[in-house]
């Protein structure tokens, strides 16, 4: 049986579109700023791709490297178990046709991705949980089949004792869409993991930041603008006549501080937007930058093990608590050991960011 199908699957279609509400709640908006290189293109997929960014790793012959974002592996008491679970969960490619579905991701790392592109753009993700038993030879396991990112304009959560959560689409999305077969999908607690923005729930960084669309792109706005003075002399409407009397770099420099501030409520470095900011004023963006990846890689690591692993130790009766592991990434100690070296006067631009370098192109484990 391939992979990602299963003839037996309890929820299906969570990921479907819902026009309506995807438009009442603002997550088409903030969804579309995205997609869009001139607004949050970057913050939001390049943020994405360095939570687990790809690891090369030398391989057994000389000159010769692996590429994967392996990051993890399960712990417990039990050092087979701790075997077969990581190698479960962990592992990209698998003998086995039973491996777990990550919702389109090929790996852990990448479904940690998507999930983080949840938190950025709407404070929230969800993902459905498919149980089901797995055999490793003669030993065998209640573990997640799959784990399905949900909709999430389309979830409420319940919480009582019937119910954890729901999923129900509009009567719109079922009239515009009728190839698609919507299902109305209930979550018992187990069923269901809520990943929710560690700083910002109930907003998002990209919900913040929509104030900030017209000026991401002021500058390109009026360059075309003073196009159409050029190309038009005899138009002579108030846009056009402003455009001809005023100079670009001013609109540029107002969208270069407007991609600042954004960046800022991202966390993420400043020093290429080309607005005279100090190294100093640098560095400490670069040293929040590394320090806020951290707190994303916990909390999304701590949510997998409150929400999930500690189902399968219930599920399958470990005596020991099941966690997940990474490693490769400086901690936020040294890096704030590095910035006071710095703000001290002891290293320089280049030796802080090589103090603060990740190191994860090697066995972690």
């Amino acid at each position: 049986m391939p992979r990602t199908s299963n003839p037996n699957r309890k929820f299906s279609g969570l990921h479907f579109d819902d026009p309506w509400k995807e438009f009442v709640s603002g997550h088409k908006k903030r969804e579309e700023a995205t997609k869009d290189g001139t607004k949050l293109f970057k913050e939001v997929y390049h943020y994405r791709d360095e939570l687990f960014p790809v690891r090369s790793v030398p391989a057994s012959r000389p000159g010769y490297v692996t590429h994967d974002q392996n990051f993890f592996r399960i712990v417990t008491k039990g050092a087979k178990t701790s075997e077969l679970l990581t190698e479960y969960f962990a592992e990209e490619h698998s003998y086995r046709n039973d491996s777990i579905s990550y919702s389109g991701a090929h790996d852990l790392a990448g479904f940690f991705a998507f999930v983080l592109h949840g938190l950025l753009v709407d404070g929230v993700s969800y993902a459905a949980i498919e149980w089901g038993e797995v055999k490793f030879d003669s030993k065998s396991f209640i573990l997640p089949k799959s784990l399905s990112l949900v909709n999430p304009a389309t979830v409420k959560i319940i919480d009582s004792s019937k119910v954890f959560a729901v999923q129900k689409f509009s009567w719109v999305a079922r009239f515009l869409n009728n190839y698609f077969e919507y299902q109305d999908h209930e979550f018992q607690k187990d069923e269901l993991i809520v990943f929710r923005h560690p700083t910002l729930y109930p907003r998002s960084p990209v919900s913040i930041c929509i104030k900030y669309l017209v000026n991401l792109v002021e500058g390109i706005s009026f360059s075309l603008l003073q196009g159409k003075a050029n190309a038009e002399p005899t138009n002579h409407s108030l846009s056009v006549e402003i455009a001809r009397h005023k100079h670009t770099n001013d609109f540029f420099r107002k969208e270069s501080i407007a991609r600042v501030k954004v960046k800022r409520l991202f966390k993420q470095p400043i020093g290429e937007e080309g607005v005279g900011i100090t190294s100093y004023y640098d560095v400490l963006a670069y040293a929040d930058y590394k320090k806020h990846l951290n707190l994303m890689r916990d909390y999304l690591i701590g949510v997998f093990d409150d929400q999930l692993l500690t189902q399968v130790q219930s599920k399958n009766e470990i005596k020991s608590p099941v966690k997940i592991e990474y490693g490769g990434f400086v901690s936020n100690t040294v890096i704030d050991q590095a910035l006071k070296s710095y703000q001290e006067g002891n290293i320089n631009v280049r030796e802080f960011v090589e103090a603060t370098k990740d190191d994860f192109n090697k066995k972690l484990f």
